[in-house]
């Protein structure tokens, strides 16, 4: 009986995964691209498997991961996930009952844990495991013993391929996918920055003594950032008086500090990170009713507000951090508007709004 199976994650989904971080993150080396590529699909893979403990999610994730991303060949689907569980100790209560919870979700149906339990040692004792039919013949013997409730669509129909989806949920699912290794790549950057930053520290304090919060980035940033838009002290009186001129929730805390400390920590301009919320989000007014929602990432950082809803805190530190690891590497001819334009948004004309909206604010609070 041949049974349509179900697919959590193609190889094709991988490989457009791959081709989007290789073409946003092309500065870094290719085993840094492989480590976002994982990280990106077992998140993907960690959601759909049984709600085991952490240590044990981890371990059947990473053998997951090296049918999807090692050779780039293979689809990960329920049948992958049965199979590799069949390889655990089912005789823990800990395994065994959310194994059974799993396969009743990937049923749709209820079913008795003691058949059930008979049917997966069966299955795993015979040779459809071996050849990697396990789940299918399970499948089977579930259905032929009719241990599913009754009015339940036959097993035989429960799943279908990703591929015959609606093409617009496809299509959210795949671009799930490419917003979870846009994070993966985040944070890998953010270690990556961490690290300089805290060898830069040392090497600063070693030679002229402990220097004031944000300096650490400034051997980075040498070359990279003009001095304008580093770190000054701004006028927050006046900065709020502008802000509240645009009804903006940014001139409240704890949007406010959050911004102007991001700012400190990266020797960024504050003006340069509120100038960034102006042209994505025209500084958050309190008259869009989603106010709230789009002030915990009015950079829309990990492309918008929408699909990285986080907290003032870290869209202001990714923020800053994105800032300066694009600046870094700008010669010093290029204008820095223009070289930050060519990473941060696709819009050619993003670097002339926020130009101007940093010269309004700098007029403001000088």
């Amino acid at each position: 009986m041949t049974v349509r199976e179900a697919f959590i994650i193609s190889s094709a989904d991988v490989r457009h995964i791959r081709s989007y971080v290789q073409h946003k993150y092309a500065g870094l080396q290719r085993e840094q691209h492989v480590e976002i590529v994982a990280d990106a699909v077992s998140r993907v893979i960690r959601r759909q498997l049984p709600d085991f403990e952490e240590k044990l999610k981890h371990e059947v994730t990473a053998e997951l991961i090296q049918l999807a991303v090692a050779d780039g060949q293979r689809s990960i689907g329920a049948r992958d996930i049965f199979e590799t569980c069949m390889k655990l100790d089912r005789t823990r209560r800990e395994i065994y009952d959310p194994l059974h919870d799993w396969i009743e979700r990937q049923l749709a149906c209820q079913l008795d844990p003691i058949h059930i339990r008979s049917l997966v040692d069966s299955v795993s004792s015979g040779s459809e495991q071996a050849d990697g039919n396990g789940w299918e013949r399970f499948k089977e013997l579930v259905a032929a013993s009719k241990l599913f409730q009754p009015g339940q669509e036959d097993l035989h129909t429960q799943s279908r391929p990703l591929g015959m989806l609606p093409k617009q949920l496809r299509l959210s699912l795949l671009y799930l996918a490419l917003c979870l290794a846009v994070l993966a790549g985040a944070l890998l950057y953010q270690q990556m920055a961490d690290k300089s930053q805290a060898e830069l520290q040392s090497a600063t304090e070693a030679e002229h003594g402990p220097k004031q919060a944000g300096s650490a980035v400034e051997a980075v940033q040498e070359g990279g950032l003009p001095l304008e838009l580093r770190y000054q002290a701004v006028d927050e009186q006046k900065l709020v008086a502008f802000l509240n001129k645009r009804h903006s929730i940014l001139a409240k805390q704890p949007y406010l500090d959050a911004i102007v400390a991001a700012a400190k920590r990266f020797d960024v301009n504050p003006l340069l990170l509120f100038a960034i919320t102006g042209q994505e989000q025209g500084f958050v007014p309190t008259t869009n009713k989603r106010h709230k929602e789009i002030a915990n990432n009015p950079f829309n950082v990990f492309h918008s507000w929408q699909d990285f809803n986080t907290n003032i805190n870290e869209s202001a530190e990714i923020a800053a951090r994105t800032v300066v690891n694009i600046s870094k590497d700008r010669p010093g001819s290029a204008d820095p508007f223009s070289w930050l334009n060519r990473t941060y948004a696709e819009d050619p004309n993003w670097s002339q709004g926020v130009r101007s909206i940093f010269g309004a604010l700098t007029e403001a609070v000088q």
